[in-house]
Formats: C-alpha cells, structure tokens, sequence
C-alpha cells in the first residue's frame, strides 16, 4: 500500500490500491474517520474506473502501525458499512453547511 500527496495547493492525498488481480489503482483520500473506535478511509476512485459507478466511494478498515504500514481491510460487516456511510454523510453535511455560512459572511 503505499500513500502519495500531491504538491497542489489543494495537497490531494492519494493511495494505490493493489487489487486481488495484481492490477493497482490510484484513489484520492476523501478522508479517514474513527467511528465506534475503527478507523474507516473513504476512497474516490479515478473516474474511469470499472470497479465503481459515478460518484461512488470505496470504504476500508484502516489500520497503520509505529512504523506508518498501512493496511486496509474491505471485510465490512453491514453494520459496519451503514456506520461508516452515516459518519461518512455526517460529515459531508456538516462540511455543506459550513460552506454555506462561509459564503453568506464573505
């Protein structure tokens, strides 16, 4: 696994995915969110990937260790998945309405 960052202004994060045939695939990392004590990483895909329709995000367990290892892990319970997305939409919500204020005091 290995993790990469841009030197935009915006400092886009990006993770290569390897895939279980050999294949890798670059992800912008939307964000990484500890909910009920696990940490989940939201994934966007590269556009013309075939592994998800448009606007879809991948969800991991994520995990690194002392030594900054990165391991992911896609073994979602459905609990575990409607968690993540909620926190996941949460998010993105409160993200939204802070925008909003931001433009109605400029």
């Amino acid at each position: 696994m290995k993790k990469s960052q841009n030197n935009d202004e915006d400092e886009i994060e990006i993770i290569t995915l390897e895939l279980d045939n050999k294949k890798t695939i670059d992800c912008q990392i939307l964000s990484i969110l500890n909910v009920e004590g696990q940490d989940y990483i939201y994934l966007l895909p590269p556009e013309n990937c075939e592994l998800s329709d448009e606007g879809e995000f991948f969800i991991y367990k994520y995990f690194e260790d002392e030594n900054e290892e990165i391991t992911l892990d896609n073994n979602l319970t459905d609990e575990e998945f409607e968690s993540a997305s909620k926190a996941f939409d949460a998010l993105l919500d409160e993200n939204e309405y802070f925008e909003i204020v931001n433009e109605s005091t400029e």
